[in-house]
């Protein structure tokens, strides 16, 4: 077996990629699930009913979704890192954008209006 001389052997993976990807990610979940499980008993007001993004359950609930998405944008992104590492910084860059986009689209569903489209469909709450 001889070799071609420009003809490369062995894959390149592009790491900083991937770890740039999986850091973001994190950074992303973490933001959410803080948002979602605020600290302290002074969370909401002492009115009863409270608001809606008081109650734990449809906090977590709203988070979950996002979650998901974040999940799903992370893991096709370094498969496509894996699998095409020419692209790697390409990808990386759109990645990093997309999650930081869903970062704040979260931020504002868990935050704020954490039970707009979950509330009806769990029963968790009558």
């Amino acid at each position: 077996m001889t070799k071609e001389p420009g003809v490369l052997t062995a894959r390149v993976v592009s790491w900083p990629a991937v770890a740039t990807i999986g850091l973001t990610a994190l950074a992303s979940a973490a933001v959410i699930w803080l948002t979602a499980v605020p600290f302290g008993p002074e969370v909401c007001a002492l009115s009863l009913p409270g608001p809606r993004n008081c109650f734990p359950s449809q906090r977590i609930q709203a988070a979950s979704l996002p979650t998901l998405a974040i999940m799903a944008i992370t893991v096709l992104s370094i498969a496509v890192t894996l699998v095409r590492p020419r692209i790697s910084r390409f990808v990386s860059f759109v990645a990093v954008l997309l999650l930081l986009a869903m970062t704040a689209i979260a931020y504002v569903l868990v935050a704020w209006n954490p039970a707009l489209a979950w509330s009806g469909l769990s029963g968790a709450n009558p």
